[in-house]
């Protein structure tokens, strides 16, 4: 039976771990060549109290307005200090998987 990893959590737990920062950075190049699996685990909505995506990018959000939109993950600044570019996020969760297309192209 396959396992899953969840990348993020992964990650975390690198970057808190032991050893030099090179040693981190090689693990997480590691980790990320690893090919994916075809079956995804379950979304669930991550609140930004527990954690905050470790990688930019675009997330589905879940603002304290109670919407429901995607958002991006930066660093606004360029200091090192991500965050999303929408105050009001409260929760938010990897974006899913665009549709297979028959004939493998996506329109």
């Amino acid at each position: 039976m396959a396992r899953y990893i969840d990348v993020d959590k992964a990650i975390e737990s690198i970057r808190k771990g032991a050893g030099t920062s090179m040693q981190k950075m090689f693990a997480e190049c590691c980790l990320l060549a690893v090919p994916a699996s075809d079956v995804a685990p379950k979304s669930e909505w991550i609140s930004v109290d527990e954690r905050l995506p470790t990688r930019p990018g675009a997330y589905l959000v879940f603002t304290c307005d109670r919407r429901i939109s995607m958002c991006h993950f930066i660093d606004h600044y360029c200091d090192g200090n991500m965050q999303f570019d929408d105050y009001r996020v409260i929760h938010w969760m990897p974006l899913p998987e665009p549709p297979k297309m028959k004939g493998g192209e996506q329109k």
